[in-house]
C-alpha cells in the first residue's frame, strides 16, 4: 500500500521552573512553568504492507513527515511571594520544514480506523550564536483516527 496523510499538529511539552537566574528574583514557588506550543501543518507520504482485507484490516506503514511550521508560542508563568507573580509570552521561530521519518501502525473496520505512530525529526530546534553543541528534536509518539478515501482506499486522511 502508499498514500499520503494529511493533519495538522499541534504539539506542546511543558517544563517546570523551580530557580530564574537574572533579573531581580532568583527563586520561584513550584507552581512556576513553562509550555512550548508548536503548530504544524504536515504532510506524510508513506509505503506499507496491508494485512486482512476490505472489512477488517491492519496497516504497518512507513514513511515522512513533512511537518511545515505555522507558529511556536513559549509561555512562562512564574509565581513568587515578592514581588508579585510574572508571566511571559515569546513567539519563538520555527523552522520552516521538519523532516521527520516515521512508523505508523493502523487498524482498520471498512473505512474507519485507529492508529499510532512515532516520528523523529531531523531538524536541530537549538541552534544558536554560541556554537554550545546542544541539540533539540522532535520525537513524537501520536495517535488518531483514520478515515479512508476513494474505492481502493489508498488515500488517507489523518487527524489527532
Amino acid at each position: 500500500i502508499y498514500g499520503v496523510r494529511a493533519g495538522y499538529q499541534a504539539l506542546t511539552s511543558q517544563v517546570s521552573i523551580s530557580r530564574v537566574v537574572g533579573g531581580f528574583f532568583v527563586n520561584a514557588t513550584g507552581n512556576s512553568y513553562a509550555t512550548l506550543k508548536n503548530q504544524y501543518l504536515h504532510l506524510s507520504p508513506f509505503i506499507g504492507k496491508r494485512f486482512g482485507d476490505d472489512q477488517i484490516s491492519l496497516d504497518l506503514t512507513v514513511g515522512i513527515d513533512l511537518g511545515m511550521g505555522l507558529s511556536s508560542r513559549e509561555r512562562s508563568v512564574i509565581e513568587r511571594n515578592s514581588p508579585p507573580s510574572a508571566i511571559s509570552i515569546a513567539y519563538r521561530p520555527l523552522p520552516t520544514l521538519d523532516v521527520r521519518p516515521n512508523l505508523t501502525i493502523a487498524g482498520y473496520y471498512r473505512a474507519f480506523g485507529l492508529n499510532v505512530g512515532y516520528a523523529h525529526g531531523t531538524t536541530n530546534y537549538a541552534v544558536d550564536a554560541n556554537n554550545s553543541g546542544t541539540k533539540a528534536y522532535t520525537k513524537l509518539w501520536r495517535a488518531g483516527f483514520t478515515y479512508r478515501f476513494g474505492r481502493d482506499r489508498a488515500w488517507t486522511a489523518q487527524g489527532l
